[in-house]
């Protein structure tokens, strides 16, 4: 209970979804601001490709990045818009990976 009248103590009254940030993560964003921008470019790129988990190293890289974009969510590193953001890239990105796996099941019975 304690917890929780801190953290309503430490909201603001008038907040927006783009002003809103966490306090102890706010003086951290300057510390790990390389490594979210590196994670947001990764995404975009991956969002991109086609091709994006036929490599299994690749697969490997995309895992440990979406970790590290996990753990920078949990600890408060993106605020609400940024964290909208990063969940249409993250859908798009699943969503490329099934329609392309949904095509190659339908060509391959008229293949074989």
């Amino acid at each position: 209970p304690v917890e929780y009248a801190r953290l309503w103590s430490d909201i603001p009254a008038t907040i927006t979804i783009d002003t809103y940030q966490m306090p102890s993560a706010a003086t951290a964003r300057t510390v790990f601001g390389d490594t979210k921008m590196f994670v947001e470019r990764y995404l975009a790129r991956l969002q991109c490709d086609a091709h994006a988990f036929e490599d299994e190293g690749r697969n490997r890289l995309t895992l440990e990045v979406v970790t590290l974009t996990r753990f920078l969510v949990y600890f408060g590193f993106f605020n609400f818009r940024e964290l909208i953001e990063l969940t249409t890239v993250m859908l798009a990105i699943l969503d490329n990976n099934s329609a392309s796996r949904k095509r190659q099941r339908q060509r391959t019975p008229a293949d074989g």
